[in-house]
């Protein structure tokens, strides 16, 4: 039940972490008098389409940390519930190797410890498949999907540089 909290923050931090609202409140465009030309001054929109483009772009780059802090933030957390996990099995067989058929308050601790470590073991699978389908998630919306990622993403060999990697389209 302490762990709740825990989680939920853990899911929200990207979102608290990567919250800015400064792209937003600066113009896009020069508004001094002596930059504004007559004509721009009669049509409006040629001052309002780049600020509504600087939006669009600064809302995706929000969308692009938000998704990748997520799969950090829930890979790491995964991480660590995977070394808590064999650090109480380790710890559990140590124990149980010194405790085994004593009395019935040695098993009685054994039973206990066994559930916390079976309880540990389905916390840590449960994370796991969270942040592998996360992650799979990004990388699917990297490579097909185009959600959140624009610029297309593809595999790229040449041999005669001997490059093997990702190459992604780069549109100014």
């Amino acid at each position: 039940m302490k762990k709740i909290p825990a989680v939920v923050f853990l899911l929200l931090f990207p979102l608290i972490l990567c919250a800015d609202d400064a792209a937003n409140l600066t113009p896009a465009v020069n508004l001094t008098p002596a930059a504004i030309a007559p004509a721009a001054i009669l049509t409006p929109s040629v001052i309002l389409t780049p600020v509504k483009e600087a939006n669009a772009a600064a809302d995706n780059n929000f969308k692009e940390a938000v998704l990748l802090g997520s799969d950090v933030v829930l890979s790491a957390v995964a991480v660590l519930a995977c070394m808590d996990y064999s650090g109480s099995l380790t710890a559990y067989e140590k124990l149980y190797a010194s405790l085994n058929e004593t009395d019935m308050s040695n098993y009685d601790i054994l039973v206990y410890d066994k559930k916390q470590v079976e309880q540990k073991g389905t916390y840590m699978a449960v994370l796991t498949s969270i942040a592998g389908l996360a992650v799979l998630y990004t990388l699917s919306d990297l490579f097909y999907f185009h959600n959140v990622f624009e610029a297309p993403v593809r595999l790229s060999v040449n041999p005669a540089r001997q490059y093997a990697g990702l190459s992604k389209e780069w549109r100014f």
